[in-house]
């Protein structure tokens, strides 16, 4: 089952925060993600809106935390979380009618 890695955050450090856009896409393929969605300037129609909104797919929950446990993710999640406030990072299961 397809699952969704959701990500929210504001960018406190722009210029150390560009590595981080430049190699995450590479990762994010390895392990047959797709970014469905990425917006700046989302729409907030409850709660607190953030400075940047990704949706990503992947094909199973192992090709998820294979993305997020790669070795060579960690850096780059490391330099996220350091130039990143505010930041919401969740997955959640594709819809099926069977459960």
């Amino acid at each position: 089952m397809a699952v969704y890695f959701i990500f929210t955050f504001n960018v406190a450090d722009e210029e150390h925060f560009a590595p981080y856009r430049q190699g995450v896409g590479a990762l994010i393929r390895r392990h047959q993600g797709q970014v469905l969605a990425a917006d700046s300037n989302a729409t907030v129609l409850e709660g607190v809106g953030r400075q940047a909104n990704v949706v990503v797919r992947f094909p199973s929950q192992e090709d998820a935390m294979a993305f997020y446990n790669d070795p060579d993710y960690q850096p780059l999640k490391q330099l996220r979380m350091s130039t990143t406030t505010d930041t919401t990072a969740i997955m959640v299961k594709e819809y099926s009618r069977s459960h």
